[in-house]
């Protein structure tokens, strides 16, 4: 039977470097990595490098999740060697518990995985997404640590926010926090409705993405990604995922409200009760 090569060349002179899936442009190569691998390079070279890494998972009646940070730098001088590449796999969404002491308690998404270029490079994975647990089917006074699994994860970008609670011992409305950035690779989740009231609307923030914040109350909208050609196209990256509410819409490249996954290989943020996208790594140079 005939082996035929993953790798798509197009002509053996112009290969100076090896790993994940290789493929052509007019003056150019890139090498896009899904899973985990090694770049190798016989000669230094000049390369742009993408790394973005998993997208946090949504929470459950809440907050979306936060999408991987993502890294783009260019013209960078790359010694000949091998470089490890890890990718990073995105948040699972959150998980509901039932059981006699609490009949429902919803933990928060989990974060993405981090992505990494060798030692030069390590993207942090997204924020999950904040739950909602308020109400009879939990007990706040006798456990106040429970109430941060309302708040949005920090993160690549942070997780949004699970809704208000209405807590008359505490003074009425509380309202969770949103998940932080990371300086560089992401921007904060949105947070819950504030003011009028506590309950209404009932809505969760947006997960941020690496283009801007999470919408707090609103819409609940994730945040924007960002638009990078590297293959010779332009794609979305890193967009957060949808909170709960009325409309709740993922950035571009993030999951949207109620269960919509996000863009595969994006590092999108999950939409509320959706787990978050795989990171990516891409290197690209001149042929």
């Amino acid at each position: 039977m005939m082996f035929i090569p993953k790798k798509i060349f197009a002509s053996s002179s112009v290969l100076i470097a090896d790993g994940g899936d290789t493929r052509f442009g007019p003056n150019f190569a890139y090498h896009t990595f899904i899973e985990d691998g090694t770049f190798i390079t016989d000669r230094a070279l000049t390369a742009d490098i993408l790394v973005v890494a998993g997208g946090g998972g949504g929470g459950q009646w809440g907050g979306g999740g936060g999408a991987g940070g993502l890294i783009y730098n260019t013209n960078i001088s790359l010694v000949a060697g091998s470089y490890s590449v890890i990718i990073g796999s995105g948040g699972a969404r959150a998980v509901q518990i039932r059981n006699h002491a609490h009949p429902v308690m919803n933990y928060q998404g989990s974060n993405g995985g981090n992505s990494t270029f060798g030692s030069l490079y390590t993207a942090i994975g997204g924020g999950g997404g904040g739950s909602h647990n308020t109400g009879s089917s939990y007990s706040w006074n006798s456990n106040p640590s429970g109430r941060s699994r309302d708040e949005g994860r920090s993160g690549g970008s942070g997780g949004g926010s699970g809704f208000n609670w209405n807590i008359s011992s505490l003074g009425g409305c509380q309202r969770p926090s949103a998940g932080a950035g990371t300086a560089g690779q992401g921007n904060n989740g949105g947070r819950s409705c504030t003011g009028g009231n506590c309950d209404n609307p009932r809505r969760g923030g947006g997960g941020g993405g690496a283009g801007g914040v999470g919408a707090s109350c609103g819409s609940g909208n994730g945040g924007v990604g960002l638009q990078i050609n590297i293959t010779g196209s332009s794609v979305y990256y890193a967009g957060g995922g949808g909170g709960v509410g009325s409309s709740g819409t993922g950035g571009q490249g993030g999951g949207g409200d109620y269960a919509v996954v996000a863009t595969p290989n994006t590092g999108g943020g999950g939409g509320t009760f959706a787990n978050g996208a795989d990171g990516i790594v891409i290197v690209r140079y001149t042929i």
